[in-house]
């Protein structure tokens, strides 16, 4: 299709957090080339995602049970810290869920910064989000701290 083919240079982060969770919300690998233009895209937009986007963008990743390639977990965990104060718990425990879907085990210091976050804006999560959360760690096999 020629959707697939669209060069993603002009679209805003929010358009391209969009397509990917709308690939992934419709069960829809979208092609090579399509993820490597997405992630050009992603490269001219680092800086402008909101912590909404990184999560989804996460998200649409776990959906598709896609690994992303190291270079681009790289810069989504810079832009993570830069957002990582603006996060609902919502939006942590979807990224916790979403590294089960990728298959990668957070490191030490990633899960150290996700625990203060979660501690100081986890105090009013839902059900919902302390189950994914819950979930999420013992799938990863991550003990939360004693503190």
């Amino acid at each position: 299709s020629s959707a697939f083919k669209r060069d993603t240079n002009r679209f805003t982060s929010q358009e391209l957090a969009n397509t990917l969770w709308g690939f992934a919300k419709l069960g829809i690998e979208p092609p090579d080339t399509f993820i490597q233009r997405w992630n050009i895209g992603f490269d001219r937009q680092l800086g402008s995602f909101t912590a909404e986007e990184l999560a989804s963008i996460l998200w649409a990743f776990g959906k598709l049970q896609y690994k992303p390639r190291d270079i681009f977990l790289k810069k989504w965990k810079s832009a993570f810290e830069h957002e990582i104060e603006d996060m609902n718990s919502r939006e942590l425990s979807v990224i916790l869920w979403s590294f089960v879907g990728i298959g990668i085990v957070p490191d030490k210091q990633f899960m150290e910064k996700w625990f203060r976050a979660f501690k100081r804006n986890g105090t009013n999560a839902s059900e919902q989000s302390l189950s994914t959360t819950l979930w999420a760690l013992a799938r990863l096999d991550i003990y939360p701290p004693a503190d």
